[in-house]
């Protein structure tokens, strides 16, 4: 089965926009926050396009270092030669 990726939600707060998805720490399912950007002329709304990608981009981000951390490592094996 393959892990659930989030899209996370967009909000605004204090004349910034940040985007809320859950993390898992220690076991326990957390809901964080991440401001994104300030709401300018480029970044009018939640909805504006640049403000969506940001959210995207940190998502993939945020995706992937948690992939990378589930990771299980490499088993080490012994480095075989054959002795002639």
């Amino acid at each position: 089965m393959r892990p659930q990726t989030q899209r996370g939600y967009i909000y605004d707060r204090n004349c910034a926009f940040h985007v809320r998805y859950y993390a898992h720490e220690g076991g326990v399912r957390k809901q964080r926050s991440y401001r994104l950007c300030s709401m300018d002329q480029d970044h009018p709304s939640k909805d504006a396009p640049a403000v969506i990608k940001l959210a995207e981009d940190f998502m993939l981000r945020n995706q992937h270092s948690k992939r990378l951390q589930r990771r299980p490592a490499r088993a080490q094996l012994p480095n075989l030669r054959e002795s002639l």
